[in-house]
C-alpha cells in the first residue's frame, strides 16, 4: 500500500531505484522488503545506504551569486523513506490513540497548522490582559514558521 501511494516522478536517490521500478516490481518486491524492514525495526538498525542523499542547492531569493541564497534539498533513496513512513504512521497513531499528544501542540499534526497556534497565543494573551490585576504575564519569543 506504501509503494503504490508513491509519486512515480519524483526523484530517487545514489542507488537508482526509482518509484516506477518498485512500482513495477510491487507484488514481487513487498514481501522482501517487508522481511528487510521487520529486521530493522527488531534490530534498531537503520542502514546506513539509506542515509546518503543526494544534496542539490535550490534557490531561494536574492542575488543567485551569494551561496547563503540557496538552501539543500537531499534526495534520499526510496526504501529508507518508506521505511520513515512506516515508523513515523505507526508511531503518530499509537500518539494519537492514546492521547499522548498535548492538545497545544500543532507541529506536525494533521488538521493543525501555525493559524491555529498563533490564535491560541493571541487569544490567551488577551484573555491576561483582561483578567484580575494581580495576575502575572510573562512574554515568550516564538520563532513559528
Amino acid at each position: 500500500q506504501y509503494i503504490q501511494r508513491l509519486h512515480p516522478n519524483k526523484a530517487h536517490g545514489f542507488d537508482c531505484i526509482s518509484i516506477r521500478m518498485l512500482k513495477l516490481c510491487d507484488d514481487s518486491i513487498t514481501k522482501p522488503l517487508s522481511i528487510i524492514f521487520k529486521n530493522c525495526i527488531n534490530e534498531g538498525y537503520f542502514p546506513s545506504a539509506w542515509k546518503k542523499g543526494n544534496i542539490t542547492p535550490i534557490h531561494k531569493k536574492d542575488d543567485k551569486k551569494l551561496i547563503e541564497n540557496y538552501r539543500p534539498i537531499s534526495i534520499l533513496p526510496i526504501c529508507g523513506k518508506l521505511l520513515e513512513r512506516i515508523i513515523f504512521n505507526t508511531l503518530y497513531n499509537f500518539l494519537e490513540t492514546n492521547n499522548v499528544l498535548d492538545v497545544n501542540q500543532s507541529g506536525f499534526r494533521s488538521d493543525d497548522s501555525c493559524t491555529n497556534q498563533l490564535l491560541a497565543i493571541t487569544h490567551k494573551t488577551f484573555l491576561s490582559f483582561n483578567a484580575n490585576l494581580s495576575q502575572e504575564i510573562r512574554g515568550v519569543s516564538l520563532d513559528i514558521s
